[in-house]
């Protein structure tokens, strides 16, 4: 970890004292390549502040020398601001990268629409979550091949249909927990 850490410091030293007239495109790719690990470093080690103000800073610069850089870069980025802000609590934050993260993917990904369906549902928009889970379960129905996320989106609909009170949400989940168990590898 700590070699990681003065490595990212290294190359952040190095980049300021380029002088502007042999600054390229190229070297500041790279290092917002570098400063990409760095904060999918610091979410692994679970610094979710650190990794909002790296990420935000990193944004920044993109924004400056141009939105040219490869999905992976800022699909990893948005990954790593949409996590980073759902578990600080920042559920708005976390939903507008959930979109941007979705922008750069397959939109029919189950797993990050399943995703999209617990944010909802942590922040209260039981409209947008019906009508998310609606939507989710009629391609999945097309699908016929993603059983377990079929089997989370129809609690998550029928919580919805039901309008259950804590404690019966709790032993549906329980309940969930217990179909899900089938699916463990």
């Amino acid at each position: 970890d700590a070699e990681m850490i003065r490595a990212f410091e290294k190359a952040s030293d190095f980049m300021r004292s380029i002088p502007k007239r042999q600054y390229d495109f190229r070297l500041d790719e790279t290092y917002c390549n570098l400063k990409n690990g760095y904060v999918s470093f610091l979410f692994y080690r679970k610094e979710y502040a650190e990794t909002i103000r790296y990420a935000e800073e990193l944004l920044k610069r993109i924004k400056v020398h141009g939105g040219n850089f490869e999905n992976s870069l800022m699909s990893i980025l948005y990954q790593s601001l949409m996590y980073s802000h759902f578990f600080l609590g920042d559920l708005r934050s976390a939903l507008r990268y959930h979109h941007l993260h979705l922008k750069r993917h397959d939109k029919n990904d189950v797993s990050r629409l399943l995703f999209g369906l617990v944010i909802l549902f942590e922040m209260g928009d039981m409209d947008a979550l019906h009508y998310k889970c609606r939507s989710l379960l009629y391609y999945l129905q097309k699908k016929k091949k993603h059983e377990p996320e079929a089997l989370l989106a129809r609690a998550f609909n029928n919580l919805l249909v039901k309008k259950a009170g804590k404690k019966e949400m709790q032993s549906d989940f329980k309940k969930l927990y217990s179909e899900m168990n089938v699916y463990k590898k």
